[in-house]
């Protein structure tokens, strides 16, 4: 549309609720209402946006929970809409795509976040098109990076697999902005047999929203379930039947390696431990393995840091 989306006559008496129409409204009328709606809802989320981002550069300071709940908005979409704005400049918002494409890649660099829309604008992508075809690059990019698993005889074996979840709450703050994740098939594919002994143990982190999941992988990789620790965190976390503040930490085995043989190595199932950086794991496991396997040789997947005693294998170890 031409005009002023602000200057553009609205309907008489129109509220929140209704959109009332004069009877005499004429078909070109009619259409132009039309046209004016679908430019709202196609720009809404930017004008959010843009107007937290004018707080912030006029009166130092963003609306916080309580304005919007006393404007009536959502707080998480208000703090992703003017995510979203900051991130992009005016001049690099796309007319044809929609915020939500935007917000897929906002997380990118400048560049990188151009050359993925200028694709998406340039083959009609959908915003799950746009989403699926970053993730699959950042999945295959970090794969090549960590490098093929190392063959050997590890009888201890650690891993956290970046999942992917099927149910996000926010856009802008999708777990694959913090790091790869990859696909259930994937992670089931990854030959841990391999570098496993045939008298193994697997300690296997899996959110608690995707068990059954972690058991396919398990049975994927060779391993049968025996038992599970859980870690019980200090501050609550999201969730969409309960808010989690635990996380499970499935054990399995393959061929005939046996539990610790002394009762004092063996854990309390329930672990407390404060919660970290995104997606990291108390130190205390780490030692609670180690009382437990004292001897073995370790290996841990998809590691962050490194770890004394351990063969990292991951793309930030």
């Amino acid at each position: 549309m031409k005009d002023n989306l602000l200057t553009v006559p609205t309907p008489r008496g129109i509220k929140r609720t209704n959109l009332p129409l004069d009877p005499k409204t004429t078909k070109k009328q009619w259409g132009r209402i039309g046209e004016w709606l679908a430019a709202i809802d196609r720009s809404s989320r930017w004008w959010v946006g843009d107007w937290i981002c004018f707080s912030d550069a006029n009166y130092g300071e963003a609306y916080g929970k309580e304005t919007c709940d006393l404007l009536g908005l959502a707080y998480s979409s208000v703090t992703d809409s003017a995510y979203v704005a900051k991130r992009f400049h005016f001049s690099r918002r796309r007319e044809n795509l929609s915020f939500s494409h935007h917000a897929e890649v906002a997380c990118l660099k400048e560049k990188d976040a151009d050359e993925w829309l200028d694709t998406a604008e340039t083959k009609g992508w959908s915003r799950n098109e746009l989403r699926e075809a970053v993730r699959r690059l950042k999945r295959h990019e970090a794969i090549a990076a960590a490098g093929a698993l190392p063959a050997g005889t590890y009888n201890v074996i650690l891993a956290d697999p970046p999942w992917t979840f099927s149910n996000q709450s926010s856009e802008t703050r999708q777990i694959e902005n913090q790091y790869p994740t990859m696909d259930l098939s994937d992670i089931c594919a990854m030959d841990v047999e391999l570098a496993s002994a045939e008298d193994a143990v697997l300690f296997l982190w899996v959110p608690s929203s995707m068990i059954p999941e972690g058991f396919e992988v398990l049975s994927a990789w060779g391993f049968t379930y025996k038992s599970m620790l859980v870690w019980v965190k200090d501050q609550i976390g999201m969730g969409w039947w309960v808010r989690n503040r635990h996380e499970p930490l499935l054990i399995a085995s393959r061929g005939s390696i046996p539990p610790p043989a002394d009762a004092a190595t063996r854990s309390d199932s329930v672990v407390e431990a404060p919660r970290g950086e995104h997606s990291a794991k108390p130190e205390k496991f780490y030692s609670i393995i180690e009382a437990m396997f004292p001897d073995a040789q370790r290996l841990e997947l998809f590691s962050r840091e490194g770890r004394d005693g351990w063969k990292p294998w991951g793309t930030e170890s």
